[in-house]
């Protein structure tokens, strides 16, 4: 959003990346595409919880730089614009019904993963980093926990997301929120038009490489508003362990009822809607 708004005011960029990225964006505009800043709202912009009045500013700042920036996509701002009260009363805080156990669940864990763990000590962390996801009642299989192994065995994309070494503790349960964020937005596209893709776009590229090694499977809204489906994780997000060893961890933290020990794991995930 932050490119989007710099392109909207004339901001000449001189970064290669984030020419590219830009670039990019400028592709997303053509008829078909549908584009929306909600998960953008969500998070907001003050880098900390937003109250009811600063999230209706944060809305009317990023509903307006899409509906200024993209001509030829359709975008959802006027629809924002009506809802702007209702989104606003919704979505001040960014709140997850997970955010108190995450947080302190990446508190206790942020100093294990720090720095680069030896071998030889790893399997004593893993044990730890299971046990203190028990500790903060926080399922061994959420996406947090999963990522922080990640980290753990030598993932330098997961590294980027969590931050272990200085976590900014709202930050980094934003990025962590959008995982299942994209479920629900998923599972409520297929279930009302299932021909259309759905994609996250950032340019945070430790975000995306981890969202593009997660697979949702056949996410479902059921009857009394809750989503079912399973989570694939793709071994490359654990570059240090081999495919039995990664299978062997995904059916540690419950994460996995594929047990062909194929190079992927399924998380059975039932998320209400919150």
């Amino acid at each position: 959003m932050s490119l989007i708004k710099d392109g909207n005011n004339g901001i000449v960029q001189t970064e290669k990346k984030k020419i590219e990225h830009l670039g990019k964006t400028r592709k997303l505009d053509r008829p078909g595409n549908l584009i929306s800043p909600l998960l953008s709202i969500i998070e907001g912009q003050l880098g900390e919880p937003e109250s009811v009045t600063e999230k209706q500013v944060t809305q009317k700042k990023e509903y307006q730089a899409i509906r200024l920036f993209f001509r030829l996509a359709v975008t959802d701002s006027d629809h924002l614009d009506v809802a702007s009260q209702e989104l606003a009363e919704a979505f001040a805080g960014n709140i997850n019904f997970r955010s108190e156990a995450r947080s302190s669940f990446l508190q206790c864990v942020a100093p294990m993963i720090a720095t680069g763990v030896e071998k030889r000590g790893r399997n004593k962390i893993e044990n730890r980093i299971i046990q203190s996801a028990h500790e903060c009642s926080l399922p061994t299989s959420d996406p947090l926990v999963v990522l922080a192994l990640a980290c753990l065995y030598g993932s330098a994309h997961a590294r980027r997301v969590l931050k272990p070494h200085s976590p900014r503790i709202f930050n980094v349960l934003s990025d962590i929120h959008v995982i299942p964020r994209m479920l629900l937005v998923v599972a409520a596209v297929r279930r009302h038009a299932p021909l259309i893709r759905v994609r996250f776009a950032t340019k945070d590229e430790g975000l995306k490489y981890v969202l593009q090694r997660i697979y949702y499977r056949s996410p479902q809204l059921t009857a009394d508003r809750e989503i079912s489906c399973g989570m694939h994780y793709s071994p490359s997000l654990f570059p240090d362990l081999t495919q039995d060893a990664f299978c062997t961890l995904m059916e540690k933290t419950m994460a996995a009822t594929n047990h062909s020990r194929q190079p992927s794991a399924t998380q059975p995930l039932t998320t209400a809607l919150h």
